[in-house]
């Protein structure tokens, strides 16, 4: 397989993951929204990461990569707002983006990312205080 295939194929896995993990269990569509709405918004996640992954090539700050979370989601939030319930939310805007960034950076495609993206099977082997929610997709960037 050509190498230009070859990565054509893993970023597409690598978007599919990170989207994954972010909408999987997540219901962030409204259900009286367009038909499509789940293609409409998948497709405006995938632009939204391959441009905020651009951003990458060098090391990021902690709180550069919170703001620039933030700003995917104001962006999804304003192209998506018919397809969305409630906006579209920190919690499964930073997992979408860890989970891409961290394969980007397995693929050695760019710097170290600042955050490792917890999945919950990660979540219940930490001690976690008493009253610390374990749904990440879910939190804002206060609890981020």
């Amino acid at each position: 397989m050509a190498a230009g295939r070859k990565w054509l194929f893993l970023n597409e896995a690598f978007l599919s993951n990170g989207i994954s993990a972010a909408l999987g269990r997540n219901k962030t569509c409204r259900e009286n929204g367009p038909k499509d709405k789940s293609e409409i918004l998948g497709r405006a996640l995938r632009t939204a990461l391959i441009n905020l992954a651009a951003q990458y090539s060098s090391p990021v700050g902690e709180e550069e990569h919170i703001q620039k979370i933030a700003e995917l989601v104001a962006g999804i939030s304003t192209s998506c707002a018919e397809c969305l319930k409630n906006g579209f939310g920190f919690g499964a805007a930073h997992k979408a983006v860890n989970v891409y960034l961290k394969f980007l950076w397995c693929e050695f495609r760019i710097a170290m990312p600042p955050h490792c993206p917890f999945d919950d099977g990660m979540i219940r082997r930490l001690k976690l205080p008493r009253g610390c929610g374990r749904k990440w997709t879910r939190g804002t960037e206060q609890d981020y």
